[in-house]
C-alpha cells in the first residue's frame, strides 16, 4: 500500500537528478501548474471584506501568511515526493496508485477530487458570471451608467449651491 512507506518504493540509487533542472516542455506544464495553484485573486475582495480591520497593509498581511503558507505545503509535498518515490513516480497522482496491487486508494482520490472541484468551481467562475451580467445589465438597462449619471450630477449640484467642495484627485480640493 502507497501509506506504508515501503523501502523498495524510491528505486534510485542517488539524488542527484533530483536537484537537475530540465529544459524541456514540461518545465512550463510544472509552472503553468504553480499559477494555477495561486490563483486566489478572484476572492481578494471578498476576502478583504472579511477582514476585522479592513486596511491595505492587513489584507496585505493576509496575503502573505497565505502564500507563505501554500509555498510551504507545496515544496514540502513535492520534496517528500520526490524523497520517498524517485524519479519512477508519474506526473499525474492517479496513476501513481493505480500501480498499486489494489485499486480502492485511486478510486477513493478520485471521488475526493471530484469534491474539491465541485466545490472550487463556484468560487472561479463567480467573477466571470457576475463581469457577464454586469455586462449584459449595462448593455440592456444601462443600470450602472444612470447610477454614476446621478451620482455626478448629485455631486455638482451639491458643489453648485456651495455645499461641499468638490473633489478633484485624491487630496486636493477645488476652491
Amino acid at each position: 500500500m502507497i501509506f506504508e512507506g515501503k523501502p523498495e518504493a524510491n528505486k534510485d540509487t542517488t539524488t542527484e537528478s533530483y536537484y537537475v533542472l530540465d529544459k524541456d516542455l514540461q518545465f512550463v506544464k510544472g509552472f503553468s501548474i504553480i499559477l494555477v495553484a495561486f490563483s486566489y485573486q478572484q476572492n481578494l475582495f471578498p476576502m478583504f471584506n472579511s477582514l476585522k480591520t479592513q486596511t491595505n497593509e492587513e489584507c496585505m498581511s493576509a496575503c502573505n501568511l497565505a502564500l507563505a503558507a501554500t509555498s510551504f505545503i507545496y515544496i514540502a509535498i513535492a520534496l517528500l515526493g520526490v524523497f520517498f518515490f524517485g524519479t519512477t513516480i508519474d506526473q499525474n497522482i492517479l496513476n501513481n496508485v493505480s500501480l498499486e496491487s489494489d485499486h480502492w486508494e485511486s478510486y477513493m482520490l478520485r471521488c475526493i477530487f471530484l469534491l474539491v472541484l465541485g466545490c472550487h468551481i463556484p468560487f472561479i467562475f463567480f467573477t466571470g458570471k457576475e463581469s457577464t451580467l454586469i455586462i449584459i445589465d449595462e448593455w440592456d438597462r444601462k443600470s450602472i451608467s444612470y447610477a454614476l449619471e446621478a451620482k455626478v450630477i448629485d455631486e455638482a449640484s451639491s458643489y453648485m449651491m456651495g455645499g461641499e467642495d468638490l473633489i478633484v484627485g485624491p487630496d486636493e480640493t477645488s476652491q
